[in-house]
């Protein structure tokens, strides 16, 4: 699905706590640090979702993303992400929620009982501390 009045890109870092509000107006309790990798897609000029790829020891892992209640089922959680991977040339981990399975596996991600590629400490560690609060969340690699 095409959003072409979508535009998605990285966010300088000066700008980091417009997403902390984002996160905040949305319900969500994350928040940016300076050395995470922010990318936003913006209709008309107002923000509607938000990514960012986040150091782990020395790995990446895709964390927060967050659509607008109003933009979802149309194509921005897809677009974000493609312009997030492209700028990435490293492995990718994430872990999300079951129903978003279809959206990682389309994206190129594995889920991790069928990837080839082992899991690292930190990142095993990080999908068990989730697991305790998220039972059902899920793990995938984009390598």
């Amino acid at each position: 699905m095409s959003c072409p009045d979508l535009i998605c890109q990285p966010l300088e870092v000066m700008a980091l706590p417009l997403v902390d509000r984002f996160y905040r107006q949305h319900g969500g309790k994350d928040r940016c640090r300076r050395h995470d990798r922010v990318w936003v897609a913006r209709r008309q000029g107002r923000m509607v979702a938000v990514a960012r790829r986040v150091p782990l020891e020395s790995h990446w892992v895709l964390r927060g993303l967050l659509v607008d209640d109003t933009e979802r089922r149309q194509g921005v959680a897809t677009e974000l992400l493609q312009c997030l991977l492209e700028e990435c040339d490293e492995p990718l981990w994430c872990f999300a929620l079951s129903h978003l399975k279809p959206l990682y596996v389309s994206l190129g991600f594995q889920c991790l009982d069928t990837a080839a590629e082992p899991l690292p400490k930190a990142v095993a560690g990080a999908l068990a501390a989730y697991r305790r609060s998220q039972p059902g969340l899920l793990g995938f690699i984009r390598s």
